[in-house]
Order: structure tokens, then sequence, then C-alpha cells
């Protein structure tokens, strides 16, 4: 089975105008200072972007799907892990996601891989799939190259997009692609592929799908409490003072910021999700009891990475503290533990955006 199925092999069509969606087949350039769709186009895209922030979690409906990621560690060695999943959603946003086979994975126990993957069911369903998160964010950040052109998915009838984000063509900042398939009738995302400078990292196709299902499900039920809280309520919700990055990578905006706790030890962070309208980043901070005889570390005194131990990972210590980076592709996180208080930068940016974030926060 050739897993890329059908994205752009559709019937011999051209990008067909969606007036039921209030969308049209657009092209865009890219300007050297950034990216933007005609003008013309701005209010029907936003309005079909909106839709689509919301549309996934709300939508009742059954089915499995085929999953497929590529991590190209530092060493060069790719790992793949590819597997199939079923998923379950009703009218109310409760959902069930469960991987069920294992085709290929990083692990010698396809069984460990799995309940993996499982044990990771509710980040995975937020955050690993394309979503929506800030569609103002989006056309600011992204080249919408198309809509429109109608293909079939799981049977059902589907419009393509086309988005690319594109930063200063002066830069080495991958450009970053995504290849969309949207039922035309319920706006799921049935097809996604992600790729970054012409290499595919993550695409996803529902191999079928039942609208409206009786079958009952049980739902995710969230174990680390989380509960987001606006400016104001922090008072309330920790017991030591919050702090938050203030230099971002370049297009990101703080869209979140949420309580949650600790299941292993009940220990209360801060959470805080960045995101450049798709992809997204996070921040995540708690104070620890101070040691009586620990030396803080100040300024900006991270250190500088030196890699090692595979050449997918790095440790530094400075000061008393340490900060330990990890890399898997072009997903990477940084934690800082110092004596007094821990944070983490995680997410689909690079190393230098990550340690900034967490100086900026720190220091």
């Amino acid at each position: 089975m050739s897993f890329r199925p059908r994205l752009f092999t559709a019937h011999g069509l051209t990008a067909l105008a969606l007036a039921a969606l209030g969308l049209a087949a657009v092209t865009a350039s890219c300007t050297p200072s950034g990216s933007a769709i005609d003008p013309r186009f701005h209010g029907a895209a936003k309005n079909a972007l909106e839709q689509l922030e919301v549309q996934k979690h709300f939508v009742p409906h059954a089915g499995e799907r085929r999953i497929r990621t590529t991590r190209v560690l530092p060493t060069g060695q790719s790992v793949v892990s590819d597997y199939r999943e079923s998923i379950r959603v009703d009218a109310q946003g409760a959902y069930q996601q469960e991987c069920f086979e294992v085709l290929a994975s990083p692990y010698g126990d396809a069984g460990a891989f799995m309940d993996r993957m499982n044990s990771l069911e509710g980040f995975l369903y937020r955050y690993r799939d394309f979503h929506v998160h800030d569609a103002d964010l989006l056309l600011e950040n992204y080249v919408v190259l198309q809509f429109g052109v109608l293909i079939t998915v799981a049977r059902q009838s589907c419009y393509t997009v086309q988005l690319e984000r594109r930063d200063d063509p002066y830069s080495t900042d991958p450009i970053v692609r995504w290849d969309l398939a949207i039922d035309t009738h319920s706006g799921l995302v049935l097809q996604w592929q992600r790729s970054v400078d012409g290499v595919l990292t993550d695409e996803g196709v529902y191999e079928w799908i039942e609208y409206n299902p009786s079958t009952p499900f049980v739902a995710h039920v969230p174990s680390n409490s989380e509960r987001s809280f606006d400016a104001g309520e922090e008072r309330d919700l920790f017991d030591y003072a919050l702090t938050t990055p203030t230099l971002l990578p370049l297009g990101f905006q703080r869209i979140e910021r949420a309580r949650v706790v600790d299941p292993s030890d009940d220990s209360v962070w801060l959470k805080e999700t960045f995101s450049d309208g798709v992809e997204v980043a996070f921040f995540l901070y708690k104070e620890i009891e101070p040691a009586a005889t620990a030396t803080t570390a100040r300024s900006s005194k991270l250190g500088t990475t030196v890699r090692g131990g595979g050449a997918s990972s790095s440790t530094v210590s400075t000061g008393g503290s340490e900060l330990v980076s990890v890399e898997s592709g072009d997903v990477g996180i940084t934690q800082f533990v110092g004596p007094e208080r821990t944070a983490v930068v995680a997410g689909r940016i690079g190393s230098d955006d990550r340690r900034w974030m967490l100086e900026s926060a720190l220091f």
C-alpha cells in the first residue's frame, strides 16, 4: 500500500470555487518581508480557517486513521513511526483515540510503542495533527497557496488547501508546508501532509469515517487537571510568582495559559502555549523548595551546548544548575533545572529559539 494516496490526483479538475464555504481558489506570492494571501480573499479564507479551529472537536464521528512520522536525527539516521489508530468524537467534544496496529516503530517492541502512543492520547489528539490554533496568526505567517481542488478521501468529497510558511528568504529557516484535504460537508481535515524543505515529516489519512455513529465509547479523561485561566486569576491558582518568555520565535504569540498538575507528585506547573497559527511551542514552569546550600544560576549563563551521547541530546551544567536539550528531527525539548525552579520549552522550534525563550523567562 502506498501511504501517500491521492492528495493531488484529483479527477483532473481545475481549482473550483466552493460557494457554500465562501472559498475561492487562490494563488499567492510571498514577499521578502513575510507572507500573505491576496487581500481580496482574506475574509473568505479567514472564515473558513476559523471554522477549522473548532470543527474537529465537535463533529460527531468514528473512523480509523493511518499515521506516519519521520524524524531525522542529528546523526543522519531516520526514525519512522507508522501505525493505525481509531478515533471517536461526540458533539460535546468528548473523544477517544487509540492506537491498535503498529506497522513500524523506533522501539523493538511494538507493544511498548502502542502503549506509549495510548498513554499520550490527550496530547496527540490536541497537538499532533494539523490544527488551526489561531486563524489570524495563520494568515499572518502562512501563504495560502490554494483553496478548492476537489478530491475523494475515505469516500468523502474534500477540497484541498495548501499552506506554506516562508520567513525571511535570506535566512536558513526551513520552509514548512501543509497539504490538506478537508471534507466539504463536515469541515474535518481528513488528510494532511507536513513537509520541511520538501521532506515529509508527518502524514495522516482517514481510511474510513462514519458520521453521527450510535456506538458508545469511553471518553478520554485528562490526568493532569489542566485548567486554562485569564489574567488576574493566577493568584488563586499558584503559590509562587509566574514568569513568561518575552523572546519568542518569529511569528509566534501566546494563545493560552493553564495550570496543570503533575499526577506523579501533585506538583503544580504553569503551562503556556504559543503558536504561529498552526505550529505550537510550550513553556512549562514551576518553583521548588530551595536547597539550603545550592547556588542559583545568575544572569544569562545558560552555557554552550556541546552535543554528545549519540548526537541527539546534550547536557550543560553551570552555577549549580543544569540545561538539558534533546533533539528528534525538528522537534526539540530544552529543560532548565535549578535549585529553586525548573522550566521546559518544547516544540517544533529551533534550539536557539528554545534557549532564548528560557533565558528571557528566567533571567
